[in-house]
């Protein structure tokens, strides 16, 4: 395809910027997990109403989609689209429903087909409609690395009304970060570049586990590149974005 990515110029500088944001996510997590961060909106943007600004079909709980597909609850929403957690009449399997409008979207969905590695969520099919793409994913039933740190509360406080966040150890923040940069070098490979490495679009399989594993989801700005050809577009969040060159 050999669309623009991230304002940079090579592809050295690329996964840079990547690598930078993936320290700012894992950054994030221990400044959430000390107490210090505010309040989250949803894994796609603000809480705002998604029928004021699209036209896309939004599942209520308990609907049926194509007969297959019982959606148990909303998941979260925002500006681009709407995420449902849904379960298979046939299999009674969990998964991730994304709904989002179609025009514009076309290149999150064949890359999101492309791709397969154990630490970038895993899209299973594509439901079409005439103004509408639905995604069926993987559900990661942990939720964001923000809420899986919003989580770990320590029980011992609770009593005095405070909400005390018990810290990851270094062990598992080593094995997300881990897990984290091998997403990103896998994409890297295939001349894929990210471009919204934060906390929300790192997902948690587990609920609960000794050895979390991590999903990169949301290739909402995902583009791909090639090496040599200048980049010029700028989509990163700056927040998590590396410093710009003096």
């Amino acid at each position: 395809m050999g669309i623009p990515s991230l304002g940079l110029h090579t592809q050295s500088e690329t996964a840079a910027n990547e690598a930078f944001g993936a320290i700012g996510a894992i950054g994030a997590m221990g400044i959430a997990s000390l107490g210090l961060h505010t309040q989250r909106g949803s894994e796609f943007g603000s809480q705002h109403s998604l029928r004021d600004d699209l036209s896309i079909y939004i599942p209520d709980e308990d609907t049926c989609i194509e007969g297959r597909f019982q959606v148990v609850r909303q998941i979260g929403r925002g500006k681009y689209g709407t995420v449902s957690e849904a379960k298979c009449l046939t299999t009674g399997r969990k998964y991730a429903l994304k709904t989002m409008e179609r025009e514009d979207n076309e290149v999150e969905v064949e890359l999101t087909k492309l791709v397969s590695h154990p630490n970038v969520v895993r899209l299973h099919e594509v439901l079409r409609s005439e103004s509408s793409w639905t995604l069926v994913l993987e559900l990661c039933e942990g939720g964001s690395m923000g809420s899986w740190v919003d989580q770990r509360v320590d029980p011992n406080f609770l009593q005095f009304r405070v909400r005390v966040y018990l810290p990851p150890s270094s062990r598992e923040v080593g094995i997300l970060t881990k897990q984290l940069l091998k997403a990103l070098a896998y994409l890297h490979h295939h001349k894929i570049a990210h471009r919204d490495v934060k906390v929300d679009n790192c997902l948690i399989l587990e609920k609960s586990s000794s050895r979390p594993t991590l999903k990169l989801a949301d290739f909402g700005l995902a583009s791909t590149f090639q090496p040599g050809v200048p980049m010029t577009s700028s989509a990163v969040q700056l927040q998590f974005s590396r410093p710009c060159p003096s």
